[in-house]
């Protein structure tokens, strides 16, 4: 069985540290009265990210030294108003960079909402290459929202790149 409250998004629902009791009531096949109460059943809470960002749009491989885009879906999974600032970690980037200026201003995202992103990159290494680094900073609180291994991309030299395409 899964609980759900009434109102969704209620935080007093949130809150709660109990669920409350389960009553079972059954009648016997010769009509007796059965029951069954357990104690107060407490509440598993689940961490739930405020903000979340997936890879959408990412190319299967790139080329070596050659800009590419990439887009993300970022979510507001919170209840509150957020203004997100996209900053780039270039010590946690090490196969592929960001290719522009950190510090892009996101814009607005309502309880709920969701945007996507287009971020430029540029592959510096060959090989199986994971997109990290990226950092989202809700204006708002100041609260910061570090993403690692967002993707992958097999990046691959000029001569290398025909015969990826074929498989």
């Amino acid at each position: 069985f899964r609980l759900v409250p009434l109102t969704p998004g209620d935080p007093a629902a949130r809150a709660a540290s109990a669920i409350g009791k389960l009553d079972i009531v059954w009648r016997t096949s010769m009509g007796e009265m059965g029951r069954l109460q357990t104690s107060q059943l407490p509440r598993k809470h689940t961490a739930v990210a405020e903000l979340r960002m997936q890879a959408v749009d990412v190319p299967r491989s790139a080329l070596l030294e050659a800009p590419f885009r990439m887009t993300v879906s970022l979510t507001n999974m919170s209840e509150r108003k957020m203004s997100l600032r996209l900053y780039v970690g270039k010590t946690k980037m090490s196969g592929v960079l960001v290719n522009g200026v950190s510090g892009k201003y996101l814009g607005s995202f309502p309880p709920g909402s969701s945007r996507s992103v287009t971020i430029d990159l540029f592959p510096v290494t060959p090989g199986l290459q994971k997109v990290s680094g990226l950092r989202v900073i809700d204006l708002v609180t100041g609260k910061a929202y570090d993403f690692e291994a967002v993707a992958e991309v097999f990046v691959v030299q000029q001569e290398s790149l025909e015969s990826v395409s074929l498989s």
